[in-house]
């Protein structure tokens, strides 16, 4: 089944503060976090000015160096935002190391709790796959947990191959494409 989607890509702004705090919210209602949403530290963002940091930050790592010490990659994070309204993000790692390649990969993507089951994931992962291309990333890594039958199907449906799959985590391949 597919939804018609009117959402698309941007580069993570401040104007979202307010959007992507609700959001936030939502997740915490939706029970514990994990992945992206269980690793930000969401005091400082309550204030423009933390906020402001935060965003600064998603555009710095684009162009910093490995941290082997955190074990960050260069990533591009872009948000999937409709009008003024934070639904998620989404972000390409641009290489790997030992880490991602058994947990996180390429590609991670999370989406607003209210906005989830209207297609806004495959959506915004057949919208990241150029720019992960263009990273010069053409077979990209996914991995998800075997109980997320959600993320499964937009990988799947985004055309992801699973390759393995071990207890728990499942390995996708997905080819990139050119713009």
């Amino acid at each position: 089944m597919t939804f018609p989607v009117s959402a698309e890509l941007t580069a993570p702004d401040v104007r979202y503060h307010k959007s992507f705090l609700a959001c936030m919210a939502e997740f915490q209602a939706a029970g514990p976090l994990d992945g992206w949403a269980a690793e930000l530290d969401l005091s400082p963002l309550q204030s423009p000015d933390g906020f402001a940091d935060y965003v600064a930050e998603q555009h710095a790592r684009r162009t910093r160096g490995a941290d082997p010490a955190d074990g960050r990659v260069p990533e591009s994070s872009l948000w999937w935002v409709e009008g003024e309204e934070f639904l998620g993000r989404i972000s390409v790692r641009h290489r790997l190391n030992s880490a991602l390649e058994t947990y996180g990969g390429h590609i991670g993507y999370a989406v607003r709790p209210s906005a989830q089951g209207k297609g806004h994931g495959t959506a915004m992962l057949r919208a990241i796959l150029p720019i992960a291309y263009a990273l010069g990333i053409d077979d990209a890594l996914l991995t998800t947990s075997p109980a997320n039958h959600a993320s499964r199907r937009v990988i799947e449906r985004s055309g992801g191959r699973l390759v393995r799959e071990v207890p728990g985590r499942c390995y996708y391949r997905l080819r990139t494409v050119a713009a």
